[in-house]
């Protein structure tokens, strides 16, 4: 848990909010109006780039920065796909910035975005031939990476079994 918001009125008239002490120390709380604010600035630039293997040339990664083009073609990967809709992210880490970055290091793009309303048949098949048409690996990303992972595993069905899709999914974190 990041933040307690506690109110203090208990039948009063005022209402005072505050943390609890076991809250995060980057944040800060407006008394009067419960705002509830970051009081550092979060740096998005140092985080690293979590690349999993699903199966195969198939990775996922949570959102990627267009520096971690970089390190994929340094890694020898061939594609990224952009699972996530431009909707969700700030104008910096939208498709077109990542795709411009892959472009540069030498690696194909593909923007496919996918929602629980978009992952039907014929999504999931594009998904995977994007991956089929790759000799070396691919990463597919999303803002967690869980949406890559059910792409993949409702691709797999009636070529593996429940159990084995589950089981490879759980054994990637997902």
């Amino acid at each position: 848990m990041y933040y307690t918001l506690s109110n203090s009125a208990r039948c009063k008239s005022t209402v005072n909010y505050s943390l609890s002490a076991d809250s995060d120390p980057a944040l800060s709380i407006d008394s009067v109006s419960g705002s509830v604010m970051l009081s550092v600035n979060p740096d998005f630039e140092s985080k690293n780039m979590n690349i999993i293997n699903i199966s195969g040339l198939y990775n996922v990664s949570p959102q990627i920065l267009p520096s971690d083009v970089i390190t994929l073609s340094e890694k020898g990967f061939e594609k990224v796909i952009c699972n996530r809709p431009d909707l969700e992210v700030p104008a910096d880490l939208q498709s077109q910035v990542i795709e411009n970055a892959a472009r540069q290091a030498g690696l194909l793009f593909e923007y496919h975005p996918l929602t629980h309303d978009t992952m039907y048949h014929e999504n999931i098949e594009k998904q995977m031939e994007f991956v089929d048409a790759c000799k070396s690996p691919v990463l597919a990303y999303c803002a967690g990476g869980t949406r890559c992972t059910v792409a993949w595993a409702l691709a797999q069905v009636g070529k593996m079994s429940k159990d084995e899709i589950l089981k490879t999914t759980r054994m990637a974190g997902y």
